[in-house]
């Protein structure tokens, strides 16, 4: 019906508007990025199309493209607080952090209660090298989403994370990779950060079994066990036996371990296949010694 009107008022922007939304909410986003220059073409001022045309193109990897349309979209509506928001996400996927962070305190100002805005501006932050400003915007971000999003919040996690361990602060990075991982469990990448943070900590078999998990691309964390964890002995003694020697080595030189680590593998499997009682549960048992992804998120550290 959208295209019949479209060829009977080929000139309507309102029509070529109306199918680039529709694009945009299939997921259309090249055919949407047509529809919106088509309206930028026939009304130059029509500023939420200018906005379109930049979200599509930053969904197809444009970010070349995507700055200029966005910038004109905030020249025309300077109170759009999506508009600068979006400005500032392209601007740090096209590589200017620095150019990133006036957009993302814009679109704050605009509107303080967007999450997002927070999320990007801690981004923008992280690429700059400022940790502690990237931690403090990531925390903003998830107390004003407190609820999980998955992935939005499990991103922020990460992200928080990786800001609390350039800093130095380990026990802040593991808490956040652990609500992460809560959230996200099949992420090698955080997998491997947390491992980073135990090692750094001392805490050598969390170390192991996280970087054990990152190596399988996290998914024996939960994947074959509908409603709950295993014992965590189960995780541990099925990757171990699936695991090569070569593999085993990879695993110690990536943990910076060298060919005779202080405790081999097999010594730390068998320090976590140590039976629990009754009266301790898996999840306080986690808490203590063993890494895994069953308890609830943590306090925002």
């Amino acid at each position: 019906a959208m295209r019949e009107a479209i060829r009977l008022e080929p000139e309507s922007a309102t029509w070529w508007f109306n199918l680039g939304n529709t694009h945009g909410m299939r997921g259309e986003h090249a055919e949407a990025a047509q529809a919106y220059r088509q309206v930028t073409e026939l009304a130059p001022d029509h500023a939420p199309a200018w906005r379109g045309l930049g979200n599509a193109y930053g969904h197809v990897g444009r970010f070349a493209d995507a700055l200029p349309a966005l910038l004109q979209a905030v020249r025309l509506d300077r109170g759009s607080s999506e508009a600068w928001q979006l400005l500032g996400f392209a601007y740090v996927h096209h590589g200017q952090p620095r150019d990133a962070l006036p957009a993302f305190r814009e679109a704050i100002r605009l509107e303080a209660e967007c999450a997002e805005s927070w999320f990007g501006m801690g981004y923008a932050h992280l690429d700059r090298g400022e940790w502690a400003s990237a931690a403090a915007a990531f925390r903003s971000a998830l107390q004003l989403r407190p609820q999980p999003q998955k992935p939005w919040a499990a991103y922020a996690w990460t992200a928080l994370g990786n800001a609390y361990l350039a800093q130095g602060n380990e026990a802040g990075a593991v808490l956040a990779y652990y609500n992460s991982i809560s959230l996200r469990p099949n992420d090698p990448a955080t997998w491997h950060a947390l491992s980073v943070a135990c090692l750094r900590r001392g805490l050598w078999p969390e170390a192991v079994l996280a970087e054990l998990l990152a190596m399988c691309g996290g998914s024996k964390a939960t994947s074959p066990w509908k409603g709950g964890i295993p014992p965590i002995s189960k995780v541990v003694g099925e990757l171990l036996d699936g695991l090569q020697p070569v593999e085993r080595q990879v695993i110690e030189l990536r943990l910076g371990l060298g060919p005779q680590p202080p405790r081999s593998i097999e010594k730390v499997a068998g320090y976590l296949n140590q039976p629990l009682t009754q009266t301790q549960s898996i999840e306080a048992r986690a808490r203590k010694k063993v890494c895994h992804v069953a308890f609830p998120l943590a306090p925002i550290p």
